[in-house]
């Protein structure tokens, strides 16, 4: 009874592992463009993703599943807001107001990613569709 999981989250989140929880507990991780396979303790089972405290949906799986990790349209527009912001508070000539500017921005952020899901996950079918 096993489950294949790939990665595919483009540049987000490259430098580290994201962790692969089954009914809650942490299993197994993958790196981006890598796909591991999973045994499940039972015909079906949930599945959520983390990555530092940015979560996934959670989907049931069951035996045989190929599973598809892909990051939210959330999560690439704060990586480009937050590249945005970076680059506006160069032009701030006052040092106390880009440092009160950027820390802002960068907790707003940090919120948003913490509480809205940063990753998705879905069961695609043999051919690589995704199932309905």
């Amino acid at each position: 009874m096993s489950i294949t999981i790939k990665r595919d989250t483009g540049l987000m989140g490259t430098a580290s592992k994201v962790q692969i929880k089954i009914n809650g507990e942490k299993v197994a991780s993958v790196i981006n463009n890598e796909q591991v396979d999973i045994e499940l303790p039972e015909v079906k089972a949930r599945l959520k993703v983390t990555q530092f405290g940015v979560k996934s949906n959670e989907i049931t799986v069951n035996e045989g599943d190929i599973i598809k990790i892909t990051t939210t349209s959330f999560n690439r527009i704060s990586m480009i807001l937050m590249s945005i912001v970076i680059i506006v508070t160069n032009f701030i000539p006052n040092l106390t107001y880009k440092i009160i500017t950027f820390t802002f921005v960068s907790i707003l952020l940090v919120i948003g990613l913490l509480s809205i899901e940063g990753f998705h996950i879905q069961v695609m079918t043999q051919n690589g569709n995704y199932k309905e």
